[in-house]
């Protein structure tokens, strides 16, 4: 039988929402299949990805036979990659009903993602996707020993042979939304801004290093600088956007002199984190002027690099600059 009575429960409130977690697992974590009701046997260790915001799509397609569509975005706080995944690319989200589904059954997620520093936050946007045979799965008994009387010994799950240590922390420990921990709100905005042409700059040993005159500041109109890094699943694009105030002065233009139109950046972030771009091809600069009767003249100043492999060069601490 293919189709059967459907009622609504009428009597039950349900929220439906997501929790703001996602649970990434490697292929050899899921478990086995069920014909019933496509729930699946599954829940190893994961790494726990705690989200601002989280959302989960899926369509359909008829080509022979039925294809789904999953697309599973989140976002995090602060510079974050795909390789803080450790290699797991299945991905299980929770409900507020304490319901776990597995997005991608069968392949894979492909994962991109956009890291943002503006005048507003300090973000980073995912979107894993993939298509697969199966449909969004219900999963069955996840990570039995995170529950509140587990202590130690060996536990037989299922497909699954677990021995974990006294230390529950060593393994997957599951959490509900109360569980996170509230931290003192910081807006992370860029501070500084230097910029040195590529030619003489070299990053080596944790330290930043020039050969001419050394990196010059940019004194950009105040909320005006934003610094991205998209990661497409195989090109990695940083692009550095700021506003000076249009005046007398051809800096703009000397920005664009051909012999030396190569940048690297350090920024500074006012919580006190360092980023340079710009190491690998450099920044090649751009410009765009805009004025009206209603608003200041302005020069928007946009500086752009696309490579295959060159990431943010990201800091905690202060990056030291030094002649060579």
């Amino acid at each position: 039988m293919s189709v059967s009575n459907y009622i609504i429960d009428k009597c039950k409130y349900r929220i439906d929402k997501l929790e703001k977690v996602v649970y990434m697992l490697d292929k050899e974590s899921l478990g086995a299949f069920s014909e019933n009701g496509y729930f699946i046997d599954g829940g190893a260790q994961a790494t726990v990805i705690r989200c601002n915001s989280i959302s989960v799509s899926e369509t359909t397609s008829l080509d022979e036979r039925y294809q789904f569509t999953h697309t599973l975005n989140f976002q995090v706080d602060g510079y974050m990659t795909e390789t803080s995944f450790n290699e797991r690319y299945y991905a299980v989200v929770k409900d507020m009903d304490g319901v776990y589904y597995l997005v991608n059954p069968e392949f894979k997620m492909k994962a991109t993602y956009t890291y943002t520093l503006d005048s507003t936050s300090e973000r980073t946007d995912f979107t894993l996707s993939t298509i697969s045979n199966y449909p969004l799965m219900r999963v069955e008994n996840f990570a039995p020993w995170a529950s509140a009387g587990y202590t130690s010994g060996t536990t037989i799950y299922r497909w699954f042979d677990v021995t974990p240590t006294s230390d529950r922390n060593s393994y997957y420990c599951d959490f509900r939304q109360d569980n996170f921990v509230c931290s003192p709100y910081t807006k992370c905005t860029i501070d500084t801004i230097k910029l040195n042409e590529r030619t003489y700059s070299v990053f080596c040993d944790d330290t930043l290093i020039y050969s001419n005159d050394g990196f010059k500041n940019v004194d950009f109109t105040k909320n005006s600088a934003t610094l991205t890094e998209t990661f497409d699943g195989t090109n990695i694009t940083h692009t550095l956007k700021f506003t000076i105030p249009y005046n007398t002065s051809s800096w703009h233009n000397l920005l664009l002199d051909f012999q030396t139109n190569k940048y690297t950046a350090l920024i500074k972030s006012t919580c006190g984190t360092y980023m340079i771009c710009g190491i690998e091809l450099g920044l090649l600069p751009s410009y765009s002027l805009a004025g009206s009767t209603t608003e200041n003249d302005r020069i928007e100043i946009s500086l752009d690099e696309m490579d295959d492999e060159g990431r943010l060069i990201y800091r905690t601490s202060e990056i030291p600059i030094i002649h060579s």
